[in-house]
């Protein structure tokens, strides 16, 4: 579902919004929540035991994402926190987990909140997330943030009290982004596809028959060159900020990296993740360009979660979602993503030029760059923003089942006239 909102005035402010104490406690008038931020890990250090307790309250005891320990470990020079505590008198009821980009230091007033499936964004008391989300926001275009994208899972729907901010909101359910295991490998190929479980044994098959082989325990050093080297010619390459984000929690969590090598020892596919009470939250996964006729990526993500299975594991989380060949086979996300703009004297016109950018750029048959499109925020239509959501690869298995439902049905149909036909069966 897509809903769009205009702001009913085109005015903008004249000055820049000013930044004030953040630390302050703030009342929003909308929700009476009073709201403070949380910048540095000292902050939250100061509301360890009404975080504990509120964690506890929301039964988020295995949420790994919506933990300050994890948030923090996110956060590097260019995305800085801008979480926001939002109390009711002296208890505190929820959280929003933001993060601020910034450019050489200098905060730029974009915001993201929660990772692609809308996880690590929201932590409330049940029945007042809505009124955290609302009390948060107020808080944050308050405070120099000028455009956030806030992506929920569970999704909160069109009901958020944004004011009359500027905004487009899309919600749907969306492929999820945990994949349970089975006992056994064999049988969790049973519950995959039969496309997808011939093309994981075929292409194993053919990368072992090559002579690659698996390995669990790649060293750091020979990792991290790995990725370095295997990222200058990937289609999806490993940023050096995310590279380093991924080493911090691998020290945090006492992680793991998996590689497939070739004859000669040479890693050709690589991928790292850690363990948390039986479920294996994979991070990053880079392959050799060079090799893509063997489809490196379903071969080691294969390999690996069949030495998961046999470590005893029961479920992989892909971190920021995963690709839909697999993603079609995890738990189904109820999702919603907020894109909302307040007025700027310089960024709303400069939002309306990247929107006005895309367009042109559309009609020249040419595709825009993703910052390009992200930059214009809720300027942009909401065909154009649902390329950034899971809203997409949403619409793809939607409509897989559409055409797979009047087959299925008409199969149901089909055999009792088939049983009729055959007569009674004769028994000895």
């Amino acid at each position: 579902m897509l809903i769009a909102s205009r702001d009913s005035s085109p005015s903008v402010e004249l000055q820049p919004f000013p930044r004030v104490s953040l630390r302050s406690f703030r009342e929003s008038t909308r929700t009476g929540l009073s709201t403070t931020a949380l910048l540095r890990a000292d902050d939250f250090a100061g509301i360890s035991d009404q975080l504990s307790e509120l964690r506890r309250l929301c039964g988020a005891g295995d949420d790994l994402h919506t933990h300050p320990e994890f948030f923090l470990a996110c956060t590097d020079p260019v995305r800085r926190s801008r979480a926001v505590a939002c109390w009711r008198g002296e208890r505190l009821v929820g959280l929003l987990y933001v993060f601020e980009h910034c450019v050489a230091g200098i905060p730029t007033g974009y915001a993201l909140a929660g990772d692609y499936s809308g996880r690590g964004a929201l932590l409330a008391l049940p029945e007042a997330e809505r009124e955290v989300v609302a009390a948060a926001v107020d808080h944050l275009m308050r405070s120099g943030i000028h455009c956030l994208h806030l992506r929920v899972s569970p999704g909160l729907g069109p009901k958020v009290q944004l004011g009359s901010r500027r905004n487009v909101q899309l919600h749907d359910i969306v492929p999820g982004d945990r994949l349970p295991l089975a006992p056994d490998f064999e049988t969790f190929l049973q519950g995959l596809g039969k496309h997808t479980r011939r093309n994981i044994r075929a292409y194993t098959r053919r990368a072992l028959g090559a002579g690659h082989w698996f390995d669990p325990a790649v060293p750091e050093e020979e990792y991290i060159t790995a990725v370095r080297r295997l990222s200058q010619a990937a289609e999806f390459p490993i940023a050096r900020r995310r590279l380093a984000r991924d080493l911090r929690l691998l020290h945090l969590y006492d992680g793991h990296r998996f590689a497939l090598r070739d004859r000669g020892g040479n890693i050709v596919a690589v991928l790292c993740g850690f363990s948390v009470d039986g479920r294996f939250y994979l991070l990053s996964q880079v392959n050799d360009s060079r090799l893509a006729p063997l489809s490196l990526s379903l071969v080691l993500r294969g390999k690996a979660i069949e030495h998961l299975i046999a470590s005893g594991h029961r479920e992989l989380q892909f971190m920021g979602g995963t690709s839909l060949a697999i993603g079609r086979f995890c738990e189904r996300l109820n999702y919603s993503g907020y894109f909302i703009d307040r007025p700027h004297w310089l960024f709303s016109p400069l939002k309306r030029t990247a929107a006005l950018a895309v367009l042109l750029l559309a009609g020249l048959k040419r595709r825009a760059p993703a910052t390009l499109e992200l930059f214009a925020g809720s300027y942009l239509g909401p065909d154009r923003l649902v390329g950034h959501t899971p809203l997409s690869p949403a619409a793809v298995v939607h409509l897989e089942e559409r055409i797979r439902s009047p087959k299925v049905a008409a199969a149901k149909v089909s055999q009792p006239a088939a049983a009729a036909s055959a007569g009674p069966r004769r028994t000895v």
